[in-house]
């Protein structure tokens, strides 16, 4: 069943995980710097393939292409 990407239900449930668990997806929450429950939403959308196609036109790529080759500060 294809998932409707318009129907914006939500559903809350709590899951019981052991603590190193916890751990891991909080420290890489904090690197993906987003809350660990939406860390576990994106894990599990690109798990399971849920991530609506994204078609970019040629403007879409040169722009990804431009910010990808500008230099990055080290810290």
């Amino acid at each position: 069943m294809k998932p409707d990407y318009n129907d914006r239900n939500e559903q809350a449930r709590s899951i019981r995980l052991p603590d190193y668990i916890w751990q891991a997806v909080d420290e890489d929450a904090r690197r993906c710097r987003r809350s660990s429950v939406k860390h576990i939403e994106a894990l599990l959308i690109r798990y399971f393939d849920l991530e609506p196609s994204v078609e970019l036109d040629e403007t879409k790529l040169t722009q990804v292409a431009s910010v990808e080759s500008l230099p990055r500060k080290k810290a």
